[in-house]
């Protein structure tokens, strides 16, 4: 066999080259759109070395209506079955036709980072699942963290942060820092320095980007800033109780209000509030109800008491305890 012909359309063998007397033929990329619904005939023929045209081979094939898409769905390395993938949706939001441009989220937070598989299928409306789709997607692992030198302070305090982000085989090239959680950016340098002026409780948020990925990451525990009362000191403003074994409790730590003012103050009722009330206790209170005179101090002592093993905490005194702004001033 030296040539093969479909329609008059020259045939390429498997292998490329025309050399046995029996050849495995490619069949593809046959124009059918001029063709009517129903059956027709398809012929091939063959031509010897000889130049003599065979016999043509019959062969019935049938064009049928195209299916219109009903349903469509991805996933990515491990098959849920049919129909339990994630929703495909038509850009135009109707499903009508035998073709349609698909639109779909990938969420990607769960997955390593890595080569993955990304497959598709569809559904028509009179017919089952079609095979899949297979393409290789790769996750890049971008991860946005950071630390600061202070949680909780009185105003106005200067916080120091520090970028802690990583990026496994990439590089990270810009850093975009709200610290007061308005959805504006108040900074794009790696590790910036923000003073808070007003009290308040402050969520900050760092997003990262290597220029085509972006991941955003946000302060675990919310910087504080205490109620500044005229004249009125603190020992410290938190503290780090480490990690403390199940049932039990951590050594006391006493945070110590110094009155440094021309006038004295009486607290009223301080207590710890919200939901440390189950894991921090007052063993001692020389603060309430009673008159913090011109130079004295007084002191509350705070355990911690884990309600799981391990637990590590940082206890933010102006935080956790309530009613500071219940307080008299007399002469």
């Amino acid at each position: 066999m030296i040539r093969a012909l479909v329609w008059g359309t020259p045939l390429a063998t498997c292998d490329g080259i025309f050399d046995e007397a029996v050849e495995n033929l490619q069949i593809e990329n046959i124009d059918t759109s001029q063709l009517s619904i129903g059956m027709h005939r398809l012929f091939i023929r063959a031509q010897n070395s000889e130049q003599t045209w065979g016999k043509p081979h019959k062969y019935l094939f049938e064009i049928t209506e195209p299916t219109i898409i009903s349903q469509a769905e991805f996933f990515v390395d491990n098959d849920p079955g049919h129909g339990n993938g994630y929703t495909l949706s038509p850009q135009d939001n109707f499903f009508d036709s035998h073709e349609e441009n698909l639109t779909a989220t990938l969420d990607t937070f769960d997955l390593n980072h890595g080569a993955h598989q990304l497959f598709v299928r569809s559904k028509g409306s009179n017919t089952g699942w079609s095979q899949n789709v297979l393409a290789t997607i790769m996750i890049r692992q971008l991860v946005a963290d950071f630390t600061s030198n202070f949680i909780s302070g009185l105003p106005p305090l200067t916080i120091n942060f520090s970028n802690q982000s990583i990026g496994d085989n990439v590089t990270i090239t810009s850093w975009q820092w709200d610290f007061n959680n308005d959805g504006i950016i108040d900074s794009y340098e790696e590790n910036p320095v923000f003073t808070y002026s007003e009290p308040g409780k402050y969520t900050v948020s760092l997003t990262i980007s290597d220029g085509i990925y972006i991941d955003k990451g946000i302060f675990s525990e919310k910087i504080t800033i205490c109620n500044h009362y005229e004249g009125i000191s603190f020992s410290q403003t938190y503290h780090d109780f480490g990690n403390v074994p199940h049932q039990k409790q951590s050594q006391p730590n006493s945070f110590i209000l110094t009155n440094e003012g021309n006038t004295s103050h009486i607290f009223q009722s301080i207590k710890i509030n919200g939901h440390d009330t189950d894991r921090f206790v007052i063993l001692q209170d020389t603060c309430s109800s009673q008159p913090l005179l011109i130079s004295a101090s007084c002191l509350i002592d705070v355990v911690f008491k884990p309600v799981t093993a391990g637990k590590k905490m940082l206890f933010s005194f102006c935080q956790a305890i309530s009613q500071f702004n219940k307080l008299q001033t007399y002469h």
